[in-house]
């Protein structure tokens, strides 16, 4: 018997995951996003992560969510659960340190170093950095010019500390277009000379001039391209679920046996009163059916780029006494962690 390594927990051909940018969740959804998505009785079933912010204004009466306030530096209205939440995993991605989108605050290292001593404090890592927002959040990392947090020197610089946080992943928003990667891991050297794993996340489509009116009528938000001048249909609110999330491209992920992660602003829909829309709805419901036949795993983030990156560097060996075949895990030669 030849004995090889799967490419995806049994019974599974393939692996999707849900990465949501905490942006425009509050109070009013947050918990009620996680129950959809994850309760098997009243839900769909699918596991499910968060990101979120260490600071952001507002979020001591619930207008966005995160730990601190970034105005007041007060408790955050769900500071409690956050924590648990980050503790158990339910939250692995670290949204960058905050929302700095407005010309009123403006990122440092010393934030960077505040949130160090906060979540050592408390026994919280988030391995994933997902960066933000507009040219305002110089935190950001790596892919663009006002993007400082990996350049030394800089007011800006954090990546020693984003490491000290636990992140080994960080998103690359260059990779956006492709639905299916045989292995969603790319080796990113930072500015700072160091280096790190960097994945895509999946939200725009190409789209031609004609086809243009039709999606802007539902309110899609289509960018240049940086494709030889096409367009970019962006789809990563959940009014385009049905898109993303479209028969074809789910047969085409368990057909190639890939890997597959989605980039979502679940908290959009506070645009439909709280509620995912009906195509949306049909859009999870048939990623469930996936899930359920053993096609498609449907796990959080992080765990799919952990399992990724395992099984990409394991090293083991195979030995046959008596009979039995005894599998000997050796290492895991992971080339930068």
């Amino acid at each position: 018997m030849v004995i090889s390594l799967r490419r995806f927990p049994f019974p599974f051909r393939s692996m999707l995951s849900i990465s949501s940018d905490i942006d425009s969740t509050t109070k009013m959804n947050f918990h009620t996003i996680n129950r959809d998505l994850g309760s098997a009785s009243g839900g769909f079933g699918l596991e499910f992560a968060n990101s979120i912010w260490y600071k952001a204004t507002g979020a001591e009466v619930g207008d966005q969510i995160a730990f601190l306030d970034l105005e007041s530096g007060s408790p955050g209205i769900l500071e409690k659960e956050l924590k648990i939440m980050s503790r158990g995993g339910e939250i692995d991605s670290l949204h960058t340190y905050g929302n700095f989108s407005t010309d009123k605050y403006t990122f440092t290292r010393e934030i960077a170093e505040e949130s160090l001593k906060y979540f050592s404090e408390v026994g919280i890592k988030f391995p994933i950095w997902i960066n933000h927002g507009d040219e305002r959040n110089t935190q950001n990392i790596a892919y663009y010019d006002y993007m400082e947090g990996d350049i030394l020197g800089s007011k800006s610089y954090h990546a020693d500390i984003m490491r000290e946080l636990g992140v080994k992943f960080i998103w690359d928003p260059k990779r956006r277009q492709d639905f299916s990667h045989q292995s969603l891991l790319e080796e990113k050297e930072l500015r700072d000379g160091t280096k790190i794993w960097s994945f895509p996340r999946y939200h725009t489509v190409e789209i031609s001039e004609g086809e243009r009116s039709s999606f802007e009528e539902r309110g899609m938000k289509i960018w240049g391209g940086d494709k030889g001048g096409s367009l970019e249909g962006v789809l990563w609110v959940p009014q385009f679920l049905d898109i993303q999330l479209k028969d074809s491209n789910l047969r085409k992920l368990v057909k190639e046996g890939g890997h597959c992660i989605i980039t979502q602003h679940l908290g959009y829909v506070h645009q439909d009163g709280n509620q995912f829309t009906k195509a949306a709805k049909g859009a999870l419901r048939n990623l469930s059916e996936y899930f359920k036949r053993g096609e498609i795993c449907v796990t959080r983030t992080s765990r799919q780029l952990e399992f990724n990156r395992v099984r990409d560097f394991l090293r083991y060996d195979v030995i046959n006494e008596d009979g039995m075949n005894l599998i000997n895990i050796l290492s895991i030669d992971d080339p930068i962690n």
